[in-house]
């Protein structure tokens, strides 16, 4: 080799090696610089950026059958979002009985009636800048096994005429009523539409068994007794107050004069299992001038705050309602929630005329739901 081409050889390797330096260099400012360095700390300037926050979501695709008069119960479910969700009913309604849980998104309670609904639910979570998102479910509550819910009737009046509707639960309409053995009160008869109607003739206790078909068709029985009890018998207090359960009472606010001059009242006794909601309410008769008012009271007469104009509640306010006054429960019904606990609970529905008038021509239907 030439001393030339030495020289040239030996200044290339210096060239190269100069940038190779130059290369590293290059690459670790460039590595410093992404990370928010400038060479004195690597730590400076950096920033982190949140992940997105995941779209809320409704994932319950739909909602099981109720049945009536069985307690139900369905949680909706969401994904995505932040923080707590809030649910709430935006359009439509839930089958009468059924409540929404805000908090934890549960449908629950008792359906009352054979029904379907259709509802929009929104879900909303708790970010800094909230998400919503709605959905529409239908609901539907079908019919339960067939039961006669009327376990016993109110007392009849001999020589007075005499009404009451006999109560089914469950099953599908429409439903054929006869007398399966025994006989009734002379003087009373049992229509197909449940109806026990007449004018009894004679006193005394008359056991018989009536018989109840549905549309499927499905047939049950229930023994019932009814006393008819001499004329003058009033059920005007607490103490006389008159044993019924569920179906439709029809009766007089002053059904004849016993001679004692004072305003005809009506008491009724009836009983609710532990944490039932029994419903009491009026059904209007045309032309009647009865304007109605009722409480519920116990065995010492004294108004109980066990009430609420819903089925689903809350049951604080007092037991007493009426069409017109808005300082009470302003209609002429009343959601009653019986005490929990062990044993049956005892109430007593008081009838009287807002006016206080009692006449022969005011005539009421009571009817009452899910009582024993």
């Amino acid at each position: 080799m030439s001393i030339r081409s030495y020289f040239a050889d030996q200044q290339m390797k210096k060239e190269f090696q100069r940038g190779l330096l130059v290369l590293i260099a290059s690459t670790v400012a460039i590595f410093f610089t992404a990370c928010g360095g400038t060479g004195s700390s690597s730590h400076q300037n950096f920033v982190q950026t949140p992940p997105p926050v995941p779209q809320l979501a409704i994932t319950t695709s739909s909602l099981a059958n109720g049945t009536q008069g069985q307690p139900y119960s369905a949680t909706l479910q969401a994904s995505g979002g932040a923080g707590s969700d809030t649910w709430s009913i935006v359009s439509g309604a839930l089958p009468d009985g059924l409540s929404l849980n805000p908090t934890t998104g549960v449908i629950s309670g008792i359906p009352a009636t054979v029904q379907t609904t259709t509802f929009t639910v929104q879900v909303k979570d708790s970010a800094a800048t909230p998400q919503t998102i709605t959905k529409q479910f239908t609901l539907a509550i079908v019919p339960g096994a067939l039961t006669i819910a009327t376990s016993l009737l109110p007392a009849a009046t001999v020589n007075q005429p005499y009404q009451v509707t006999l109560a089914e639960d469950g099953a599908a309409i429409p439903f054929v009523w006869t007398i399966a053995s025994g006989t009734l009160p002379p003087g009373l008869l049992l229509s197909t539409d449940g109806k026990i109607a007449g004018t009894a003739t004679a006193t005394g206790a008359f056991n018989f068994t009536v018989r109840v078909q549905d549309a499927t068709p499905a047939t049950v029985t229930r023994p019932l007794t009814l006393q008819i009890v001499p004329s003058g018998v009033r059920n005007d207090t607490v103490a006389t107050a008159t044993s019924i359960s569920n179906g439709v009472i029809h009766a007089s606010i002053s059904p004849y004069d016993d001679g004692s001059g004072a305003t005809d009242t009506d008491y009724y006794r009836l009983t609710a299992a532990p944490g039932a909601v029994v419903k009491i309410e009026f059904i209007e008769i045309s032309n009647s001038p009865f304007d109605p008012l009722v409480e519920i009271v116990d065995a010492t007469g004294a108004r109980l705050a066990l009430c609420s104009d819903s089925s689903t509640g809350p049951f604080s306010a007092n037991c007493i309602s009426d069409l017109e006054d808005m300082n009470v429960l302003a209609n002429a019904r009343l959601f009653f929630q019986a005490p929990a606990g062990s044993t049956p609970a005892t109430l007593f529905v008081h009838v009287l005329d807002w006016r206080g008038d009692a006449r022969p021509d005011m005539l009421y239907d009571l009817k009452v739901s899910r009582a024993n």
